[in-house]
């Protein structure tokens, strides 16, 4: 049994046989333009040579827009982004952003004043031209990828984004109405955006928002449930009652989240972190979720060699694919500083992990 890239994804979350395990890569731009140069492979066919199963893309205004020329040159003609400067991008919600460094940079907060409701710029979540490329991924790589409708920054990082990082966490204790009201409104834009992406074919919905430093929650879990879940659910669902799986993106070590998630409807959760032990994950939810990531992008994939890699891949998917599933990443987008020889190690590792499922009970199932 030898199946398409879409199908060993779908297989593996509808708990169908694979023939083997799934994985897929994510490079920064300029992790993509390195690589491109070394392995001499056009950037736009990069994804293929990773072998990766994800097209991942998302509406105009998203930030992953500015990280591709055409796609960059599509959202400033349709007036997504303006450029006010070199280095500097401002979005459709008012949010500056740094495109200088490597990574996302907040530089300016609109709604870092006073906590005034009135003075939120909502985008319009059915603009012109605002799922171009939405469609044409589907259009060219539906048959044989998993195309991924991206919606990041979904709602607490889009409210800390309006807000100001510290502000907002200061809103949520001080002055709980205008927070609500703050994320309900990015919610609504957040629930329409979801049914444009679904309207144009998508196969998975995918959600962001960073809950976790490398040792514990940002804010308490019982703060996530009252400001976030409820509003993040309300997304879910929109994929859910179409019969789309979800995975939900969120750094650091977020364990005292994941059995609220599962019982949201969660589908796969994006990156486990190595911060997180995978035998914990593995015993109390491993048959309840698709988990994605683990292997070491800060140290390992930077500072490691081609055999501890390929290693580290066989342990995590030892550990982490005996259960519901489990698909072959690093746990972090790579940067540029990552080898290209360790990129390809970790590339020949992922092809050769076949599915080990098992029956072990876990929690939150």
């Amino acid at each position: 049994m030898t199946l398409n890239h879409k199908r060993r994804v779908l297989n593996l979350i509808e708990g169908k046989p694979v023939d083997r395990l799934p994985s897929d890569v994510w490079l920064s731009d300029r992790a993509t333009t390195k690589l491109s140069k070394a392995l001499g492979v056009p950037p736009s066919e990069l994804f293929t040579t990773l072998d990766n199963h994800f097209v991942i893309v998302a509406p105009l205004d998203n930030h992953k827009s500015w990280e591709d020329e055409t796609t960059l040159a599509q959202a400033l003609a349709a007036g997504y982004f303006r450029r006010p400067a070199d280095g500097v991008i401002v979005d459709d919600w008012g949010v500056g952003w740094d495109t200088v460094h490597e990574g996302i940079y907040e530089l300016s907060h609109p709604l870092q004043g006073d906590a005034d409701i009135r003075a939120l710029c909502v985008p319009d979540p059915a603009g012109a031209h605002l799922f171009d490329p939405v469609e044409e991924a589907v259009r060219r790589y539906g048959g044989e990828y998993c195309v991924v409708g991206c919606q990041d920054l979904t709602l607490f990082e889009r409210a800390c984004a309006l807000r100001g990082f510290d502000t907002f966490l200061v809103d949520l204790k001080v002055d709980t109405v205008f927070a609500e009201r703050l994320l309900d409104a990015i919610a609504d834009y957040q629930v329409a955006l979801a049914e444009g992406l679904v309207s144009r074919g998508v196969d998975l919905g995918f959600t962001g928002g960073d809950y976790g430093t490398q040792h514990g929650l940002i804010i308490s879990t019982e703060d996530w449930l009252h400001f976030e879940a409820p509003r993040l659910k309300r997304v879910w669902d929109v994929y859910r009652a179409h019969g789309i799986p979800v995975m939900h993106h969120s750094c650091g070590n977020i364990a005292p989240l994941i059995p609220h998630m599962i019982k949201m409807g969660l589908d796969i959760l994006n990156p486990i972190q190595h911060v997180m032990d995978p035998e914990d994950l593995a015993a109390r939810f491993g048959d309840s979720l698709v988990f994605f990531g683990g292997v070491d992008s800060q140290q390992l994939m930077t500072f490691g060699t081609p055999p501890e890699i390929e290693q580290e891949v066989a342990r995590y998917a030892a550990v982490l694919g005996c259960g519901k599933g489990y698909i072959v990443a690093p746990d972090q987008c790579l940067l540029s500083s990552v080898p290209a020889e360790n990129v390809m190690a970790f590339v020949r590792a992922a092809r050769n992990q076949p599915s080990r499922r098992a029956g072990a009970r876990t929690e939150g199932g």
